[in-house]
C-alpha cells in the first residue's frame, strides 16, 4: 500500500539500492577508483576479476534466460489467478499478482523444498486479509500449489527414476524392505481388527495364530536389518530376504486376515525377483577365530546364567516338579523367542529374568548374522610386476592412447586374451573390476569378444566391471553387451603446428600471456635426469598445491609426485626472477611419437593468474 510512508521508504531504499550495485559493477568492470582500492587490499580479488573477465557474457542466453524467468512468472501469477476463478470466487489479477511475488521472495529464502509450507501459510493469510473466507483460502492455495508445485515434483520424480534406474533398482528393494519390516512389526504388536480375528479363529487354531504372530514379528525384526546387507548387493541377503517375504505373507494372512501387510510384501517379492541379477556378491560365510571363540562363550555364558535364574526362581516363586530337561526347554524356548510352556506363570521378577534372556539371545543372533551377511570383497592382490612389463612391452606395438602410461602404472593389474593378442588394465575395488579405458588389442575386429571374454573372467570372480574412459568409436561394441554410457568429458587434442594465440577467441589466453611475461616469469624446459635439488624445490610446490584446497593423490587415470618417476621425465617449470619454482607440469613418456602429454599441473598459492 504505496498510502503508507514506509512503504515509500522502503521503495526509494531498494531504488537506491540497485542504482549503487550498477555503479559499483560499472566502475570494476572499467576498473575505476573502487576497483583499484579493492585490488590494493586483496590480490586474490584481481585473480577473481580477471579470471571473471576472460569468460565472454553470451548476451543472447541472458536475454533468453530472462524472457524465459519473465514467461514462468506469468504463468505462475496466471495459475492462482486460474484457481480463484475455478472455484467460483472472485478472482482479481492484481490480487493474484502481489500474492505470487510474495510467494517468490519465501521461495528464495526458504531453506526447504521450494518453500514448501512457507508458501502456502502466506498465500492463504494474505488471500483472508483480501477478504476470503478460510476456507476458500485455502482451496485456492491447495488448487494453485497443485499445478504449481505438486504436479511439476510428481514429474520431476518420474523422470529422475527413468534417468537413474541403475541405482534405484538397488536402492527401492532396500527401502521397500526396510519398510515391510517396520509394517510386521507394528502389525504384530497392535491389535488385530476385531471382525478379521474372529472370521481368522473360526478358520484357525489359536495355536496357529499365535505362531503366525509370532513368526511376523521375528520376520519384521530381521526384515530390517537384511535391508542394509540388500542394498550392498549380498546374494546370501537376497536370498533371506526371499525366504521373510514369503513368511510375512503367510504369517499375515494366518494371524488376522491382514490383506494390506500382505499385499506390502508381495510387492517386495515381486520387485525383488525382478531385480534377481543385481545380487552377486557372496557373503563372507567364514567367522574369524577370535569372534567364533567370542560368540561360544557368550553362549555358554546365557546357557549357564539361564539354567541358575531358572533353579532360583522355580525354588522362589513358581514351586514347580521341574526336571533338567524342563528348565532346558525354558531356556531353550527364550534363546530362540518363543513363548514359554503354558505350565510356566511368569511374575514380574521373572519377566526381567526371561526378558534378559531374549535381549541377550537377539543381540548374538544379530551379531552372527551381521558377520554372516556381510559382503565377502575382493582383496586387493599384488602386483605382478612381470604382467606389467609385457604389457608396456605391448603398449609399443598398440599405442592407443594418451592414457596408455597409467595403464601400466604400479597399481593396476594386467589381465592378457586368450583367444586375441591384447590385454585389459584395470583395478579392483571391494566387489568393482574398474577398467582404465577399454582392451589394448592387435586387432580391433576381437573387440566385442574379448570384452565378453573379461566380462566372464570377472563373473568367475563375481566382480561387477565398469569401464573408465572408453573411447567413442568403441561405445556401440559396449552397448551391444547391454552396457549404459554415461558422458563425462571430451578429450583435448591441440595441434601444436597449426595452434597460435591470434585471434578474438584467444584473446584471454593471450593476455595471460603477456601478463605472466610483464611480470618477470620464465619456462624452463629440464631434461632428465632431473637432479635432486629441483625435485626437492618441486615436491614443495606439489605439497602447498595439496594442502591449499585439502586435496588428495588420485592415481588411477592420473599419476602422483613419485620421486623416482618424476626424475626420468621431462618437467616443464615456471620460475620468477628470483628463481623461485612457481609452478611445474611433467610430460608423461609415451607410446607414440606423434602425441605428447602432460600429467601433473601444480602451482604456489601466490602464482599470478595465467601462469
Amino acid at each position: 500500500n504505496l498510502a503508507e510512508p514506509n512503504a515509500w521508504i522502503a521503495l526509494l531504499i531498494l531504488v537506491v539500492f540497485f542504482i549503487s550495485l550498477f555503479l559499483l559493477f560499472t566502475n570494476i568492470k572499467k576498473k575505476g577508483k573502487i576497483y583499484q582500492i579493492l585490488t590494493k587490499r586483496s590480490t586474490s580479488f584481481e585473480q577473481f576479476i580477471q579470471a571473471f573477465d576472460k569468460n565472454e557474457i553470451d548476451k543472447k542466453g541472458v536475454y533468453g534466460t530472462i524472457i524465459v524467468s519473465i514467461l514462468i512468472d506469468l504463468v505462475g501469477i496466471g495459475q492462482l489467478y486460474c484457481a480463484m476463478y475455478a472455484l467460483q470466487l472472485s478472482p482479481s489479477l492484481y490480487l493474484a499478482t502481489i500474492t505470487y511475488i510474495v510467494a517468490v521472495l519465501l521461495l528464495i529464502v526458504s531453506p526447504f523444498l521450494r518453500g514448501i509450507g512457507a508458501i502456502d501459510v502466506s498465500v492463504v493469510y494474505i488471500l483472508q486479509k483480501a477478504g476470503f473466507t478460510s476456507e476458500q483460502s485455502l482451496a485456492t492455495t491447495v488448487l494453485f500449489r497443485l499445478f504449481e508445485f505438486w504436479m511439476p515434483l510428481i514429474l520431476g520424480a518420474i523422470s529422475l527414476i527413468a534417468r537413474i534406474n541403475k541405482f534405484l533398482i538397488r536402492v527401492i528393494p532396500a527401502v521397500l524392505l526396510l519398510i515391510l519390516g517396520i509394517v510386521n512389526i507394528v502389525s504384530a504388536l497392535t491389535p488385530p481388527i476385531h471382525e478379521r480375528y474372529v472370521l481368522a479363529h473360526e478358520l484357525f487354531s489359536m495355536r496357529m495364530m499365535h505362531t503366525s504372530n509370532y513368526f511376523v514379528l521375528m520376520a519384521g525384526l530381521f526384515l530390517i536389518m537384511n535391508a542394509l546387507f540388500l542394498f550392498r548387493g549380498s546374494r546370501t541377503a537376497y536370498l533371506t530376504a526371499i525366504i521373510l517375504c514369503c513368511i510375512s505373507i503367510l504369517g499375515n494372512i494366518l494371524k488376522s486376515f491382514d490383506y494390506e501387510e500382505a499385499i506390502v510384501a508381495v510387492v517386495t517379492l515381486s520387485i525383488l525377483i525382478a531385480t534377481t541379477k543385481e545380487y552377486k556378491v557372496r557373503p563372507k560365510m567364514n567367522i574369524p577365530s577370535k569372534v567364533g571363540q567370542l560368540l561360544l562363550i557368550s553362549f555358554a555364558v546365557v546357557v549357564l546364567y539361564g539354567l541358575i535364574g531358572c533353579y532360583y526362581l522355580n525354588y522362589t516363586f513358581w514351586h514347580l516338579p521341574l526336571t533338567l530337561a524342563n528348565h532346558l526347554e525354558i531356556l531353550g524356548r527364550n534363546l530362540l523367542l518363543l513363548r514359554n510352556p503354558h505350565y510356566l506363570v511368569v511374575s514380574n521378577t521373572s519377566k526381567y529374568f526371561l526378558f534378559s534372556i531374549n535381549m541377550w539371545s537377539f543381540i548374538n543372533i544379530c551379531f552372527l548374522l551381521f558377520l554372516l551377511f556381510s559382503p565377502k570383497y575382493i582383496a586387493q592382490p599384488e602386483i605382478d610386476t612381470s604382467n606389467l612389463l609385457l604389457a608396456k612391452d605391448m603398449l609399443y606395438r598398440m599405442q592407443q592412447s594418451p592414457n596408455d602410461f597409467f595403464k601400466i602404472w604400479n597399481d593396476k593389474q594386467i589381465y592378457f586374451f586368450k583367444k586375441a593378442d591384447g590385454f585389459v588394465s584395470f583395478k579392483t575395488h571391494k566387489n568393482y573390476a574398474v577398467v582404465l579405458e577399454g582392451p589394448v588389442l592387435s586387432d580391433y575386429q576381437q573387440l566385442k569378444a574379448s570384452i565378453e571374454e573379461f566380462e566372464n573372467y570377472c563373473n568367475e570372480l563375481h566382480l561387477r566391471t565398469f569401464y573408465y574412459r572408453v573411447s567413442e568409436s568403441s561405445v556401440d561394441d559396449f552397448q551391444s553387451l547391454k552396457k549404459k554410457k554415461v558422458l563425462i568429458g571430451q578429450e583435448a587434442i591441440l595441434d601444436v603446428k597449426n595452434f597460435s594465440l591470434s585471434g578474438k577467441s584467444k584473446k584471454s589466453l593471450r593476455n595471460a600471456v603477456n601478463h605472466a611475461q610483464s611480470s618477470g616469469l620464465k619456462v624452463i624446459i629440464n631434461q632428465p635426469p632431473i637432479k635432486d635439488g629441483l625435485l626437492q624445490r618441486l615436491e614443495s610446490v606439489s605439497n602447498e598445491w595439496l594442502n591449499s584446497n585439502h586435496r588428495k593423490e588420485i592415481v588411477f587415470s592420473q599419476g602422483s609426485f613419485e620421486w623416482n618417476e618424476l626424475k626420468t621425465q621431462t618437467i616443464l617449470t615456471v620460475e620468477n626472477e628470483e628463481g623461485m619454482v612457481l609452478a611445474f607440469l611433467n610430460m608423461m613418456p609415451a607410446f607414440s611419437r606423434k602425441d605428447v602429454t602432460y600429467d601433473l599441473i601444480r602451482y604456489v598459492d601466490e602464482a599470478p593468474n595465467g601462469i
